[in-house]
C-alpha cells in the first residue's frame, strides 16, 4: 500500500492464501513459516522484474527498509528473517498500544504453555519445542526499537528461562502414574476450598467472628465438616448419576 498525496492509503499488492481446513478462523489459518514462504516469493519477484526492467548488470534484491505491523508475533518474525536489518514500527492503535503488546506476549505463552502440556512425546522434544519459541520471541525482540516493548518481551523471555528450567515433562509420569493431563497446574482448588471452609463451615462455630480454640477447631474438623464435604459430594454424584439415567 502507498500513501497518496491526500494521505489516503491505495493498494498496490495483495498476497492471498487460503487458511487450513481444520481452522474456525482465518486469521488463525497461517503461521511465521506460511508469512516466510510468502514474503520470499514477494522479496524475489519484485527483485526480478525491477533487474529485468532496469538491465542492470548487478543483480538487486528488494529490501525495506521499514515495515509496519501489529504486535503478532507471527507477523513480525518472518520479516526480519527475510529482511535483516529491516526496522519493525508496531503499529499504534491509541494509547492503548502497550496494553495490546501485553495481552499478545501473554496469550503468545499461553498457547505454548498448552502446547507443551499437550505434546505427547519425550521431555527432551517437549523442551526444543520451547527453546524454539523463545528463539521466535529473543528475534522480535532483538529487533524492537522501543524502549516499554523491550520491557514487555523481557518478561516474556524470563518466562520461557523459568518454564525450561522448571518443565518435568514425563518425570511427572513416572513419579506420580499419571498423565501429565491430570496434574493440576495451579493452586485454584486449594483456594476455593479455603474461602469455603472460611465462608461456609467454620463460621458456623466462631462467635463474633473470633479464631477458634485449636481443640474446639479439630473437633469440628473431624465431626462436622469433613463429613459435610463429604456427604455434598457424593449428593452431587447419585444427582448426575441420575440425571443420566
Amino acid at each position: 500500500m502507498i500513501i497518496d498525496e491526500d494521505n489516503k492509503g491505495v493498494p498496490i499488492a495483495f498476497i492471498l492464501f487460503t487458511s487450513p481446513k481444520y481452522n474456525r478462523l482465518t486469521s488463525s489459518g497461517y503461521d511465521s513459516k506460511i508469512l516466510e514462504w510468502l514474503f520470499t516469493i514477494f522479496r524475489d519477484k519484485i527483485s526480478d522484474n525491477y533487474n529485468k526492467n532496469q538491465h542492470l548488470s548487478t543483480s538487486i534484491i528488494f529490501k525495506p527498509l521499514v515495515a509496519m505491523t501489529d504486535a503478532d508475533v507471527k507477523e513480525r518474525k518472518p520479516l526480519a528473517k527475510i529482511w535483516p536489518g529491516i526496522i519493525l514500527l508496531l503499529c499504534r492503535g491509541g494509547d492503548n498500544k502497550i496494553i495490546l503488546l501485553r495481552q499478545t506476549v501473554k496469550m503468545f505463552l499461553k498457547s505454548v504453555l498448552k502446547e507443551a502440556q499437550s505434546m505427547n512425546c519425550s521431555e527432551q522434544m517437549v523442551r526444543e519445542h520451547i527453546i524454539k519459541k523463545q528463539e521466535l520471541l529473543e528475534s522480535i525482540y532483538k529487533v524492537e526499537t522501543v524502549l516499554e516493548n523491550q520491557k514487555i518481551l523481557e518478561d516474556g523471555l524470563k518466562f520461557f528461562t523459568d518454564l525450561i528450567k522448571q518443565w518435568a515433562g514425563d518425570l511427572l509420569y513416572k513419579v506420580l502414574g499419571i498423565p501429565l493431563e491430570k496434574l493440576s497446574t495451579t493452586n485454584n482448588h486449594l483456594e476455593r476450598m479455603n474461602e469455603y471452609l472460611k465462608n461456609n463451615q467454620l463460621n458456623r462455630f466462631q462467635r463474633n467472628h473470633h479464631l477458634l480454640r485449636a481443640d474446639v477447631l479439630y473437633i469440628a474438623l473431624v465431626y462436622e465438616v469433613i463429613p459435610n464435604i463429604l456427604t455434598l459430594r457424593n449428593l452431587a454424584k447419585n444427582l448426575e448419576r441420575e440425571k443420566e439415567e
